[in-house]
């Protein structure tokens, strides 16, 4: 494996365990239930591509192949009784159970990673929030990252990258690029999931049938919103340095290729 194909690699790991980790805070925002009672993320949160380079992983989901991981287990232990019978130590009975299980799961793990995304529910939440917010972001200084000239910049680069076959492997949508941007970066990324949270158990509570309760309940959830938006807003008056610093993110995007990680396509098939 080539030094930049590693790196790719790494990329494209980090920005999907980003990418959940993302999608796991908008929902506890939200106070959406975020795991089974596996421990798995749950598909509201985290999500299978709907595409046909990945639609032929969904014939088995975990809980088929917990099934046959069990029934293959015991079969192992029938087919050994005698042996295991015999076996003074159950230390050792244990540990082969233990490697026999953990040997599944990495390779279930390895074989299902691709493919897997934040739902469209929480994304398009994601999209909400910079929608609302976006007058507030035009007041942004440096220029160079308000709303219009930050997605200019990021067309021009998907538009020379898929130009040149997508060697970065980026998103060849620019406005799907900038939404992730926005999120994934530290400086930007965490005052946003809060508003896209609030936003989420906003749409949550207004779902809800329009009992006396729900109604207090969802100008309480309106206020929570408020709130959220009202802290963007006083770091974007008060120049916060944390849009600085993301100013100098952007900037090295131009003129250093490992920044362009942060517009990394994860869910695109890696050679």
């Amino acid at each position: 494996m080539t030094t930049s194909t590693a790196s790719n690699s790494e990329d494209f790991k980090k920005m999907r365990e980003l990418d959940m980790s993302i999608a796991l805070s908008i929902a506890g925002f939200a106070g959406m239930d975020t795991r089974d009672r596996h421990g798995n993320v749950v598909s509201e949160v985290w999500t299978k591509c709907n595409d046909t380079d990945t639609a032929a992983a969904k014939l088995l989901d975990y809980g088929d192949m917990r099934y046959m991981l069990k029934t293959q287990l015991n079969n192992h232990l029938e087919a050994r009784k005698e042996l295991l019978l015999e076996s003074d130590s159950h230390e050792v009975v244990a540990q082969w159970i233990f490697n026999f299980a953990e040997s599944w799961e990495k390779e279930y793990q390895m074989r299902s990673s691709h493919g897997w995304d934040i739902s469209q529910r929480i994304m398009t939440c994601m999209e909400e929030a910079l929608y609302e917010v976006n007058q507030i972001l035009d007041e942004l200084y440096p220029v160079e990252i308000r709303p219009g000239a930050l997605l200019d910049r990021i067309e021009k680069i998907v538009a020379t990258n898929t130009e040149n076959g997508n060697p970065m492997h980026l998103y060849e949508d620019a406005y799907a690029a900038y939404i992730r941007l926005w999120f994934r970066n530290k400086h930007t990324g965490p005052i946003l999931a809060h508003i896209a949270g609030k936003k989420l158990q906003k749409q949550i509570v207004c779902n809800r049938s329009g009992a006396y309760s729900a109604k207090v309940q969802r100008n309480d959830v309106q206020q929570e919103v408020d709130s959220a938006v009202d802290v963007l807003y006083t770091a974007v008056m008060n120049q916060d340095p944390r849009f600085e610093k993301f100013h100098e993110l952007v900037e090295d995007m131009s003129t250093d290729k490992n920044q362009l990680r942060w517009l990394v396509d994860h869910t695109l098939k890696f050679e």
